[in-house]
């Protein structure tokens, strides 16, 4: 008799969040790396610090791994990106950037600390805040 098996690979589920589309848990296929997971997971907000992207995972012994990635290489040409293969149960984190980081800071200290009357606005590097 022949006998035929087919194995199909579980998929790698990963957590994604910080400063992209729609974070969450992520179903992988394949090999993934960590930027495929962020372009899964709607890609990076203008926030987002691409330099610096953490990613945990579990190491021996059950102890907290961490790295950090720079992942805008991945769009400059000629630059060999630092594209970090991901394994099951890994987060990938995408903190926000230093302008999106005095952006947030300007608006809460204009609208908690310091209120101002009548309407004030102001922008840093593209990142506009207003009442």
């Amino acid at each position: 008799p022949d006998v035929e098996m087919t194995v199909d690979a579980a998929p790698l589920k990963v957590f994604i969040g910080g400063e992209v589309g729609t974070p969450g848990a992520y179903d992988l296929v394949g090999d993934s790396n960590a930027l495929q997971a962020i372009v899964q997971a709607g890609g990076f907000k203008t926030s987002a610090n691409e330099k610096k992207v953490i990613i945990i995972r579990r190491g021996p012994e059950g102890t907290a791994m961490m790295r950090t990635a720079n992942l805008a290489q991945a769009f400059r040409h000629g630059d060999q990106p630092d594209l970090v293969p991901l394994r099951r149960m890994d987060v990938v984190y995408v903190p926000r950037s230093g302008a999106a980081n005095v952006a947030l800071f300007m608006q809460q200290y204009f609208r908690d600390v310091l209120p101002l009357p009548g309407s004030f606005s102001y922008a840093v590097n593209g990142y506009s805040v207003g009442n």
